[in-house]
């Protein structure tokens, strides 16, 4: 049983928060994992699309991506390929 006072995600310093992207163009969806993570107390910062998206990946740091499939700029698969091969070039840890 999932009990959502029980962190999932952590992170090795404790009082940093775990800070998530979100990738979704439906507005439901995107509300359903903003409650989510509220209530798990992650930071959660979502965009509409690929562009904004790819944006905020060069300036902040992400523990976790979590990204649509079907975009209409760019499938999920894609998007994720591009942040690996940013990640490589940089020579970062894959997340």
């Amino acid at each position: 049983v999932f009990a959502p006072e029980q962190n999932i995600l952590r992170v090795s310093d404790k009082d940093r928060l775990v800070k998530l992207m979100l990738i979704e163009d439906n507005k439901i969806a995107r509300k359903m994992l903003e409650i989510f993570c509220q209530k798990l107390n992650y930071q959660l910062d979502c965009y509409e699309s690929v562009e904004q998206a790819l944006s905020a990946f060069e300036h902040h740091h992400y523990d976790l991506i979590i990204t649509d499939i079907g975009l209409p700029e760019l499938s999920g698969y894609d998007l994720a390929k591009s942040i690996r091969s940013s990640e490589a070039e940089i020579g970062a840890k894959p997340i």
